[in-house]
């Protein structure tokens, strides 16, 4: 999922001009780098690579004053879940508009599944593949769902009614 977070970011970065942000000292871990851009410093204020240093709960408290203060900005940052009781981390946190949001990313290069939906995401669970009457439902979550996918896919072929449930 990391990959595809960064190929988001990268994607973001060329519509949303206010876009900056970065990682506590894990750039290439978190792919969390612009790549058209270069680090934010105070003789390049027009870059927008932010590095946060090894300052989990201060890179958090950065970018929500940032997205507080200066409107037209949107920052994001990153750092690894494990992290959220080191090196002063709380989370990984992402501010869009005055909802703070946390994404908790794989480190495995996974496919984005057909049937998945960002406009769907705030529901909660939802079903991303049906076959009726139903029989069975297959739960999966974030790096495990496309396990759950290949699992379904094996019922069906044995005659099963399996719908795969995403959370």
């Amino acid at each position: 999922m990391r990959n595809l977070s960064q190929q988001n970011l990268n994607a973001l970065a060329k519509v949303l001009l206010g876009l900056l942000g970065g990682s506590a000292h894990l750039v290439s871990s978190n792919t969390t780098l612009l790549k058209m851009f270069g680090d934010f410093q105070m003789t390049t204020p027009e870059e927008r690579n932010v590095r946060f240093g090894i300052r989990e709960h201060s890179m958090r408290a950065i970018c929500n004053g940032i997205s507080c203060h200066i409107p037209s900005f949107i920052p994001y940052c990153a750092t690894v879940f494990a992290f959220t009781g080191l090196h002063e981390s709380i989370h990984v946190d992402l501010s869009f508009g005055k909802r703070p949001l946390m994404l908790a990313l794989s480190r495995q290069k996974l496919a984005q599944l057909v049937g998945t939906s960002m406009e769907r995401v705030e529901n909660g669970g939802y079903i991303i593949s049906t076959i009726y009457p139903v029989t069975k439902l297959m739960i999966g979550t974030g790096s495990k769902l496309e396990i759950a996918a290949m699992a379904v896919e094996e019922l069906r072929k044995e005659g099963k009614a399996v719908n795969r449930v995403l959370f």
